[in-house]
C-alpha cells in the first residue's frame, strides 16, 4: 500500500497485491479488493 493521493475530487491509494494461483484467484482477488475498498469508505 501506498500513501493517498488527491486526484480531482477523488481520494486514491495504490495497492499491490501478490498471490500464488494456487491459493488464490482472480475471483477472489476481486472479492478482496472489494471488501477491502467497502471498509476505507
Amino acid at each position: 500500500m501506498g500513501q493517498t493521493y488527491s486526484e480531482g475530487a477523488a481520494t486514491l491509494m495504490p495497492v499491490a497485491i501478490n498471490v500464488h494461483h494456487g491459493l488464490a484467484d482472480g475471483y477472489h482477488v476481486g472479492q478482496f479488493l472489494a471488501a477491502f475498498q467497502e471498509q476505507l469508505g
